[in-house]
């Protein structure tokens, strides 16, 4: 094997090398992320996120089921055809705090059903904390 080829090989191993540290420390921060204990204050209690996100699913076309656990939401949409389901969950604890700010994960990403879902539900947050915050996270 030539300069040339070990070359090639060692940069292909480094790249891979470093997507697989990059993988682990994203994983190690969403565990980091989701541990951290949720508070809720009065301008938006659970019980107002649980009815909230109730409100915006049944507006919402296709989701047949909604399961709200703490500030994460999972979402249980139809098909266009109707003949199966997927599943896609929508996290809003932002390191403890409710800010607006989610991470999403999608069974089907071409779908902007989950982006609508959680963009309305934004919104209800930021209404209810009487704040904007920078934006969304999407994982």
């Amino acid at each position: 094997m030539g300069f040339l080829d070990k070359l090639l090989v060692g940069g292909v191993a480094a790249l891979i090398g470093g997507g697989i540290v990059q993988t682990y420390r994203s994983a190690q921060e969403s565990i980091r992320r989701k541990s951290t204990p949720m508070t809720f204050d009065d301008r938006l209690t659970q019980q107002d996120f649980v009815t909230v996100s109730t409100r915006i699913a049944e507006h919402t076309p296709r989701i047949s089921r909604i399961t709200t656990t703490g500030v994460t939401v999972l979402l249980e949409v139809r098909s266009n055809s109707g003949l199966s389901t997927w599943t896609a969950e929508i996290d809003f604890n932002d390191y403890g705090r409710l800010t607006g700010n989610y991470w999403l994960q999608s069974a089907n990403t071409q779908s902007p059903i989950p982006e609508f879902f959680a963009h309305a539900l934004q919104e209800e947050i930021w209404k209810h904390a009487g704040q904007k915050p920078t934006g969304s996270r999407s994982a």
